[in-house]
């Protein structure tokens, strides 16, 4: 093969590649993270990341991450099937938010940290959810994920789904639903359930205090998937992407077919040096 044709194959599978990744990563209006679609079977194939509207959402594996280890800014829990809350110092602490100044607590931009995936920057948020451990009860949607920014800390003023003039909306995950297995990575308070990156282009000039709202439940047992035991809490995850520091980014990892495109590279990467070790040895 000329040295133009084998660039040439070489570029055409890494696009294949890049391409396979870009169809990975978009999401549909569901991302199911450990919950088969269609099925109560556990061993049915699952994903294990997806991109909304820009922000990366990974299933989670690192443990522990329970109270006291996960160091949580805001923790959500009602008696009902839906729930919702944001982080705030304002009290009493509004909608479904536990009253606790340890668990629920206003945080600043300088307090998030960076994370690089695939080359780009994001702040990431890390998720601990609750739920019985029998199917289809460990179950949880979120149907709710939104970020804005303030120049305060105590605001209780969300209603409508914005703090209207008081904070600036940074990200919306819209009407997409995110679909989260408890038993994924273990069950019990104490396991990362999932990881949220967002961009950090998006916080740029809007405020110098975070407010991450979510809601989750609203069904029953089929989706959108109900709360069913204890509270759920957001943290900060750190630069690796695990809280509490340190640890390697889990990011959203490449499809089997990009890695397949890549280790076709590497084999005919091989194939020419080998070839040209002969030419040089006749």
């Amino acid at each position: 093969m000329t040295r133009l044709g084998f660039k040439g194959l070489a570029a055409a599978i890494f696009s294949t590649s890049l391409l396979a990744c870009g169809a990975s990563a978009r999401a549909d209006t569901i991302l199911n993270l450990g919950v088969p679609l269609g099925t109560y079977d556990e061993t049915a194939p699952v994903q294990t990341s997806g991109t909304i509207n820009g922000a990366q959402f990974v299933a989670g594996t690192f443990q522990p991450a329970g109270s006291g280890v996960l160091g949580s800014f805001v923790r959500i829990h009602n008696n009902d099937t839906f729930e919702e809350g944001y982080n705030t110092d304002g009290r009493p602490a509004p909608l479904d938010d536990n009253s606790s100044a340890t668990f629920t607590r206003s945080i600043q931009l300088s307090d998030l940290q960076v994370s690089f995936i695939n080359g780009n920057s994001y702040y990431g948020f890390v998720l601990d959810v609750n739920q019985i451990s029998n199917e289809p009860g460990d179950f949880l949607s979120m149907v709710g994920f939104k970020i804005f920014q303030g120049n305060t800390g105590d605001l209780t003023s969300f209603s409508g789904g914005n703090f209207g003039s008081d904070a600036a909306l940074t990200y919306d995950m819209g009407s997409y639903r995110v679909d989260i297995n408890y038993n994924v990575s273990g069950s019990g308070s104490g396991n990362a359930d999932m990881f949220v990156y967002v961009p950090t282009s998006l916080f740029v000039g809007k405020g110098n205090y975070v407010y991450l709202y979510s809601a989750f439940g609203g069904g029953s047992t089929i989706p959108p998937y109900s709360q069913t035991d204890g509270y759920e809490e957001w943290a900060i995850a750190s630069a690796g992407g695990t809280p509490g520091g340190g640890g390697d980014n889990p990011g959203a990892p490449l499809p089997k077919t990009a890695w397949a495109g890549i280790g076709l590279l590497g084999m005919l990467a091989a194939g020419r040096f080998l070839q040209g070790r002969r030419q040089q040895m006749a």
